[in-house]
């Protein structure tokens, strides 16, 4: 480890970077010369698809776009399986060679700023160093944690906010910098041919996250069928 981050090995940076069309030199030397415009750093699959839309049209526009894998510190939540779907262009990079090898970005884009770990303190010394921290809000949100026993704070970290719709906008203060920027993870949906049942269909969300109140949920759902 250096500097608190683990380290990547060698062999999968130079993987993963050989995939893209980048030599690990080349994407190193580019981002200690000129940096990038911005850094895309995904923890979950459904991140790196929603992502990889924009970045796209960012690298038509010409903007230097670098992606941040934080599967060896994070976890493999699925992230890594959809890089391959990124524009050749875009250099793959862990958070332990992007510090050690002192690449500089204006902007950085997360879906998550609260996940406790080096991927919150990349965002809290963006915010420091006066890089552009940004936001994009994953999906339904329990902003206050009113049902979660942790401490999250969600996007209370990052400088600019991207909400779901005009809903989230209550949970932040006047002067926070929101912007309604839409749930693309359902834009698929509106593309779908309507179909409806014969019969009256009636969908029951048994989502009982983070063990809160997991202890009725079974008598929950029972309810639920019988109603």
């Amino acid at each position: 480890a250096a500097g608190g981050f683990e380290e990547f090995p060698e062999e999968t940076i130079a993987a993963l970077a050989v995939r893209l069309g980048k030599e690990p030199s080349r994407a190193i030397a580019m981002g200690r010369e000129q940096g990038f415009d911005l850094a895309v750093m995904p923890h979950k699959g459904y991140h790196s698809t929603t992502f990889v839309g924009p970045v796209q049209i960012l690298v038509e526009q010409g903007l230097r776009v670098l992606l941040l894998d934080l599967t060896p510190l994070h976890g493999d939540e699925g992230a890594r399986a959809h890089f391959g779907d990124y524009p050749d262009s875009v250099p793959v990079m862990s958070l332990s060679r992007l510090r050690m090898a002192g690449i500089h970005y204006r902007g950085l884009l997360t879906m998550n700023d609260w996940d406790n770990s080096d991927g919150m303190r990349l965002v809290l010394d963006g915010n420091r160093r006066g890089v552009k921290t940004m936001a994009m809000v994953e999906g339904i949100q329990d902003f206050r944690d009113r049902d979660t026993p942790l401490v999250r704070r969600p996007y209370q970290r990052s400088e600019h906010i991207l909400l779901a719709g005009e809903h989230d906008r209550q949970f932040f203060p006047k002067d926070k910098k929101t912007r309604v920027a839409g749930f693309p993870r359902l834009l698929p949906l509106l593309e779908e041919e309507e179909a409806f049942p014969d019969e009256p269909l009636a969908l029951i969300n048994a989502n009982f996250s983070y063990n809160v109140m997991a202890d009725i949920r079974e008598a929950w759902v029972e309810d639920a069928v019988l109603g």
